[in-house]
């Protein structure tokens, strides 16, 4: 069968554009095609159902009747293999074939696993998937030390959701301090102060092997030369694309799927939107992946909206912020990577609380903040405006 539309990826950024291609399409047929069993849930959740907040279907964001209701055929929990684009034809892992008018490509990303020896043992997590935060939640039901490897914005989450179980972590940073490509070292000792109240940190150390006994993680062997005992080990090392289904050079990718500010990639009729798009951002003039919930959420509506409309295409325009899943109120916006070219400025650091712009060229281009994380909105309409670094500071001291 032939379908107008069809949409690899059942998560939010593939979901938001399905729904929205039926709102301005009535009678196009809409394809889903996932390879998770489960329709659309709140990735941004699934913390809740490891420390028991949640069961599994609250987190679900749409039913069967949802998709019925709106003429949207799925199938999920079926992989795609490969993709024709010069004939539009799909083939599933079970060898049938699907055909499309135009392909939408919302597969994101997959948890990076360790390599190093032992990474398969019994165990040892990653964080990606429900089936992840389910298998998880009930290992770790009866266990008491458990590995947290990464110093990034997953790890800090894992900590969050295994003190709040009672249990007795340790946190891996191969990094000199938390999160050290997106503040300097004072946001990193405030950071410090936080983590470090339940959670034994190791710094500049790295997991170089794990151990087992009958094929069950029992220790971990550090780069400091020491052996440690585990329970469990939740790896946090980011996430690698899933686009290696895709055997063609004439769509270009970089670290993800390259498309324009349309989200059109380099193949007429297929786009790509969520994590797996590597877009042009116009207002940094450059290509990024954007990663965060609400971008893959808002960027299948834009893409929506494209597809039905070839002819009056809109160009997504968002300033990206992120903050985590923890009680520390921690926000970051814009271009929150720190390079060589940019010159950092902590603006307020008081009273446990930290406030760090990033400017390139004399213009604002990212920010960082903790505790003060209700200024995110400000910060986007100051990078949105392209304001100077004296313009800023005379904004922050009117605040302050």
């Amino acid at each position: 069968m032939t379908y107008s539309y069809v949409i690899i990826g059942g998560g939010i950024a593939g979901t938001n554009a399905a729904f929205g291609i039926r709102k301005h399409d009535q009678e196009g047929s809409i394809l889903i095609v996932g390879d998770e069993p489960f329709p659309v849930y709140s990735r941004v959740s699934l913390g809740k159902i490891v420390y028991g907040a949640a069961e599994p279907e609250k987190l679900m964001l749409k039913s069967s009747t949802h998709y019925d209701d709106a003429l949207i055929d799925t199938l999920f929990g079926k992989r795609v293999a490969e993709v024709d684009f010069e004939h539009k034809l799909l083939t599933l892992e079970d060898e049938s074939h699907i055909g499309y008018e135009k392909l939408l490509i919302a597969t994101g990303g997959r948890a990076r696993k360790l390599s190093i020896p032992g990474a398969d043992l019994e165990g040892v997590f990653s964080f990606q998937t429900m089936l992840d935060a389910m298998k998880s939640a009930h290992y770790i039901q009866d266990k008491e030390k458990i590995l947290v490897i990464g110093g990034g914005f997953i790890g800090i989450e894992f900590v969050d959701i295994l003190t709040k179980l009672g249990k007795k972590v340790t946190l891996l940073v191969r990094e000199p301090w938390y999160w050290s490509t997106f503040v300097v070292q004072e946001g990193g000792e405030l950071l410090h102060k936080y983590i470090s109240e339940n959670v034994e940190v190791i710094y500049e150390t790295e997991a170089i092997a794990l151990h087992g006994e009958d094929g069950v993680v029992t220790q971990a062997e550090l780069s400091n030369g020491k052996i440690q005992d585990f329970d469990a080990v939740y790896a946090g090392i980011g996430i690698e694309m899933n686009h290696d289904f895709i055997q063609s050079r004439k769509l270009q990718r970089q670290r993800g799927i390259l498309t324009n500010e349309y989200m059109q990639t380099s193949i007429k009729d297929v786009y790509a939107v969520g994590d797996i798009a590597e877009y042009y951002d116009l207002l940094f003039k450059q290509y990024t992946c954007g990663g965060t919930w609400v971008v893959a959420s808002m960027q299948g509506m834009t893409v929506a909206h494209n597809m039905t409309h070839p002819i009056q295409l809109k160009p997504f325009e968002m300033i990206p912020s992120f903050a985590p899943k923890i009680p520390l109120p921690v926000a970051f916006v814009g271009q929150c990577r720190m390079t060589s070219e940019m010159e950092i400025e902590v603006l307020h650091n008081q009273d446990e609380q930290y406030i760090q712009a990033n400017f390139i060229d004399n213009i604002v281009v990212g920010a960082a903040m903790i505790r003060e994380s209700a200024l995110m909105g400000r910060f986007q309409t100051w990078i949105k405006q392209k304001m100077t670094k004296d313009e800023v500071m005379e904004e922050m001291r009117k605040i302050l």
